[in-house]
């Protein structure tokens, strides 16, 4: 079945129930399913843990005006230069994961990050030890993801990022 879908952040923010009003505008134009970047999309939540009840409450909010969550986005850097702050992003993705069926959803995307903390493009990005990196944060990843049920999608990005 088709399902034509919204990355939602671009069309709206607010609080779970304005958004969900909001994208249901698109339903006329066949939208059913979005993207939800939780951070992005309402600015009252705060990371770096998702409350399951504001999961649900979004899930809930979305559905009842024709939209459900098929990706839950999660952008991090998994290649950050700084450990300490690549661990936070981890932890983060590793949240998102604990949290996608409160959001009728199981799977959770990123992209595949650059050597620069920015994700802006760096010249190390493309070096073996970058992709070795990206390496192991997706197999720390994949162990949290087979706990959690859910499912993990990588975005490339053209020109700049570890995968492009």
């Amino acid at each position: 079945m088709f399902s034509f879908g919204l990355r939602a952040h671009d069309f709206a923010s607010g609080e779970p129930e304005e958004v969900a009003a909001a994208l249901a505008s698109y339903r006329s134009l066949g939208a059913s399913a979005i993207q939800l970047a939780p951070y992005k999309l309402f600015p009252s939540w705060k990371p770096p843990r998702i409350d399951p009840a504001l999961a649900r409450r979004a899930a809930e909010a979305l559905g009842a005006n024709g939209m459900r969550v098929a990706v839950l986005g999660c952008y991090i850097n998994p290649v950050h230069p700084e450990p300490d702050e690549l661990e936070r992003q981890l932890a983060r993705f590793e949240d998102h994961l604990s949290r996608a069926a409160d959001f009728f959803c199981d799977l959770v995307g990123t992209e595949t990050g650059s050597a620069s903390a920015d994700c802006s493009f760096h010249p190390d990005t493309s070096k073996p030890e970058t992709f070795d990196r990206l390496c192991r944060s997706l197999e720390r990843l994949l162990v949290a993801t087979e706990a959690a049920g859910a499912r993990v999608g990588v975005e490339p990005v053209a020109y700049q990022h570890t995968v492009d």
